[in-house]
């Protein structure tokens, strides 16, 4: 699917969801911690939980090859492992 197309349909999801999604009522840096900030990370990995469009923003950042920030619950290099596995190539 064309990453295009993933962006809309994650716009849609986003529109159409019940209750907002945390990155829409929280400080966007939450998602962009300084790489080696573990404790940010983890504190943004724990909002993406409750999402009601998570899998939607990580199918996007795959996708988009998005190289910085937490999508859908995924670090860079989750997606990039991910992308790798979708291939049938292992990524280590």
């Amino acid at each position: 699917m064309k990453t295009e197309h993933l962006y809309l349909k994650l716009a849609q999801a986003i529109r159409d969801a019940d209750e907002n999604p945390p990155c829409q009522e929280t400080d966007p840096d939450a998602f962009y911690s300084e790489q080696g900030d573990w404790s940010g990370i983890r504190q943004a990995k724990e909002l993406c939980k409750s999402c009601p469009v998570r899998l939607e923003c990580a199918e996007y950042a795959i996708a988009a090859i998005e190289p910085y920030g937490v999508w859908g619950g995924t670090t860079p290099r989750e997606r990039i492992k991910i992308r790798g596995l979708k291939r049938g190539r292992p990524t280590d």
